[in-house]
């Protein structure tokens, strides 16, 4: 049941920075249920309030764990401008200089009391009071800048969304928020994280949408498509699956069947409206096809498009090698050396290896023998950038190197926003780029990191091949070796460990999926503890407290799961590990945050990106300290991230959770002492190879293998599905201008509609828009465009 409450707003007790979320202190005129105080909080989305100005509430009584109970409000309005007196006392305010009490009175006889929102809503009705260009200037600015987000932000709660998507579609269209919805409200599935197709659909049925619509059915294939890319990882989606994708998403969210044709052609005519881009029986978003585009250019355009070629005397790099080992104390064995000469020597360079190749230590042999030779000391070594994609990744980095490394959005100066544009980024200066971890760089990142760097750039990407591919859409690093046009390195003799690492071995059989014969073997570095997946967390809780019992730092320990759900998910190992890993959490100060309780010493984990706090998905912190609700500002939070202390806003604690157990997906990039890992049949949907290997080689020292050993024998087994990109064919054309192999499952797909996408024909009379691509460059006829044209026209 709806209640409300009317009164004063007296104070604002805490305004969220990056949303519409406050509290307020409310002075009670009349309410609707039985409240014994003269005064009760009130907590919701709101606009500007104005302290002192009188507000009317609708919403319902919750009761918060901590702070007893309050006034959950769903929506709200201004009570100050509901008489005449109050509008014309707020219209003969400040706020519109030039315009009096007379003036005021006026606009109000001639409007009505509700004047404000006639001009909100039709801005030619200023035209109709007579006044002067300069007080009509004035009306409407003051009434825009101060009621025009506050109507946004009360249509918006109206339609029910939350105080964070409230906040990002308002951040996105502004005070034409409401027109967009109104216009088209399924262009907000794509564009606005978080909200889904079914509950935009639920808002259109109630604007009288059809379920046929074609703004609803275009909808749903965009959805569908992006939902393809961005959490399956693939850069395009086969035109059959689309059509059942979309199909199902139709029908799922209204019972009432989609003529599949309609479907198809919707399709269609987005392709020609270059809303997706149709390639064959490929469909992509409009930015993932470009930006494979876009990377395919760039290497190109790096390889060989130098000013001057790279000379450096062989036997002077071979003075440098050894300077730099005596220097260093370092032995490299012949393939890491001619992995060095290789990189130094390449415009762009790939180099992968699996643990104990090597990698790292080869970096730190690129950076000083470049120095050498290029006569650059230290100081002055500005030119050479070290960056990696997370900040974790960057700091092994910078400590495996003795240089300054960064994250790759710090690199490129992107400091938030979900949009990101060419004008936002900062173009690079400088003669040698090194980015590690390269396997975790997506399409979009790599695209923009690519667009920056200049023609007399040299850069190496490094990596580990056989790891997780990014969290977002594509596989660039194993694109870029399996295309073959680029030079690279991979190392395949072991250095770390020793030969005999049991660690570095398991590996080596995973990525060739095989079950190795001593898996439950126990060997100097590693341990295998069958058990249940109800028993993973006791099991876990006990190898922890033995661990720590031997004198073994919390830190040096690291618990991966691949899933957050269940009794051997994350979520529960974390609520389980908490108090073991963090004994002074039952004296220490919290805060609570969704169904997270942070306590002060506490280990983190960043969920998504922030970059202008300069922290990124996936970076590990510890909280060092939680400062008590000030005036205005509510609880905030500092934590330890790298060795950077930042301080956290209550709006930034959603984007964090407890990281005693992490995703494996979330530990790219990092390392840990000693490592468990868990894995039973409950994780059965999550099984591959790829992402067993790049769990068990997160580990330096030991590895805890915990759980079923049928389960480590099944995931060892499934082969991981391939991503679907087209990046390694781009670059291939763009190289050699030769079409490669495209994957062989796409030949056989047959579209079962009478409008196949891959042969459309356009009707007579209309224009096709055709994308040169290499899927079409033989059917074209290369004078297109020119007839009637002749060269001597010219000369």
């Amino acid at each position: 049941m709806t209640e409300h409450v009317k009164g004063k707003a007296v104070h604002i007790f805490f305004e969220a920075p990056n949303s519409f979320y406050k509290v307020l202190l409310v002075k009670i005129k009349e309410a609707s249920f039985q409240w014994n105080e003269k005064q009760i909080t009130v907590v919701g989305n709101f606009a500007d309030i104005i302290e002192g100005n009188e507000y009317s509430f609708e919403g319902r009584l919750t009761k918060h764990a901590r702070y007893g109970m309050q006034f959950q409000a769903q929506n709200y309005k201004s009570e100050t401008l509901a008489t005449t007196d109050g509008v014309v006392s707020y219209l003969s305010s400040d706020i519109f200089p030039g315009i009096g009490k007379k003036t005021a009175e006026h606009i109000v006889n001639v409007l009505g009391k509700n004047a404000i929102n006639v001009l909100l809503s039709d801005e030619d009705k200023v035209e109709t009071l007579g006044l002067s260009e300069r007080q009509k200037g004035v009306l409407m600015q003051g009434i825009i800048e101060n009621n025009g987000t506050e109507q946004t932000i009360i249509e918006l709660n109206n339609l029910g969304f939350s105080s964070r998507i409230t906040e990002d579609i308002f951040s996105r269209y502004q005070e034409k928020s409401l027109e967009v919805i109104r216009k088209d409200p399924y262009s907000l599935a794509t564009e606005i994280r978080g909200l889904g197709f079914k509950r935009i659909d639920q808002i259109a049925q109630g604007m009288g949408i059809l379920f046929d619509d074609q703004k609803r059915i275009l909808g749903a294939v965009l959805t569908s498509l992006y939902e393809e890319c961005y959490s399956n990882g693939n850069t395009y989606a086969n035109d059959k699956l689309l059509l059942e994708k979309s199909l199902q998403l139709l029908e799922g969210a209204r019972s009432e069947k989609v003529d599949p044709e309609k479907v198809a052609d919707t399709i269609i005519e987005a392709g020609h409206k270059r809303k997706i881009v149709i390639e064959g029986k490929r469909i992509y978003p409009k930015s993932l096809y470009n930006s494979e585009q876009e990377i395919a250019y760039d290497l190109y355009r790096l390889m060989n498009n130098r000013d001057e070629p790279i000379e450096y005397d062989e036997d002077e790099i071979d003075r440098c090698l050894e300077d730099v080992q005596a220097e260093f104390s370092i032995t490299y064995g012949q393939d890491q050396l001619q992995a060095i000469k290789d990189a130094i020597k390449s415009p762009v360079f790939l180099l992968t290896g699996g643990p104990g190749t090597g990698k790292t230590t080869i970096l730190r042999g690129i950076t000083e023998v470049y120095m050498k030779l290029n006569k650059i000391d230290r100081k002055d070594a500005k030119g050479i950038k070290l960056a990696a994609p997370t900040g974790r990744a960057a700091q092994k980095m910078a400590n495996a190197t003795g240089m300054d490394a960064s994250t790759i959005h710090h690199l490129l100066g992107i400091t938030g926003g979900n949009e990101i544009s060419a004008n936002d980024l900062d173009y690079l200066n400088g003669t040698l780029l090194i980015i590690d971890e390269s396997s975790m760089v997506d399409t979009e990142l790599m695209h923009m990191l690519l667009s920056c760097i200049p023609d007399s750039m040299q850069v190496i990407f490094c990596g580990d091949k056989n790891q997780l591919p990014s969290v977002g859409p594509g596989r660039v690093f194993a694109d870029m070796l399996e295309s073959m046009q680029i030079p690279s390195k991979e190392l395949t003799h072991i250095y770390r460990q020793g030969d005999g690492s049991s660690i570095v071995k398991l590996s080596r059989s995973i990525v060739n999926g095989e079950v190795p014969s001593d898996l439950l073997e126990k060997t100097g570095d590693r341990s295998f503890i069958k058990c249940s997946g109800e028993q993973v967390c006791s099991v876990t809780k006990r190898i922890v407290q033995i661990v720590l019992k031997k004198g073994q730092s919390a830190d040096d320990i690291q618990v991966l799961a691949p899933m957050y759900m269940g009794p051997a998910g994350i979520n529960q190992l974390n609520r389980t590990l908490a108090p073991l890993m963090n004994p002074t959490r039952l004296n220490a100060k919290s805060v609570e945050s969704g169904e997270n309780e942070f306590h002060i010493g506490d280990r983190v984990l960043q969920l998504q990106n922030n970059p202008e706090k300069n922290i990124f998905n996936g970076d590990i912190g510890k909280i060092i300290a939680i400062n008590e609700s000030q005036k205005g500002r509510g609880t905030t939070m500092t934590v330890r991230f790298e060795g950077r202390e930042v301080e956290l806003e209550q709006a930034d604690f959603l984007n964090l959770t407890l990281a005693y157990c992490m995703s494996i997906h979330k530990s790219q990039g990092s390392e840990f002492s000693i490592v468990i890992l868990p894995m039973v049949r409950q994780y059965s949907r999550m099984y591959a190879r790829n992402l067993l290997y790049t769990a068990l080689t997160r580990a330096k020292l030991k590895l805890m293998l915990i759980g079923e050993p049928s389960a480590y024998a099944n995931c060892i087994r499934a082969e991981a599905l391939n991503r679907e990109t087209m990046l390694k064919q781009q670059i291939v054309f763009q190289f050699t201008g030769k079409k490669a192999e495209t994957n062989p499952q796409e030949k056989s797909v047959q579209l079962e509609t009478k409008n196949d996408f891959a042969d459309v024909e356009p009707s007579r009379g209309s224009i096709q828009k055709t994308i040169l691509n290499f899927d079409n460059i033989e059917k074209i006829d290369p004078l297109i465009g020119m007839e009637g044209i002749d060269p001597y026209q010219f000369i």
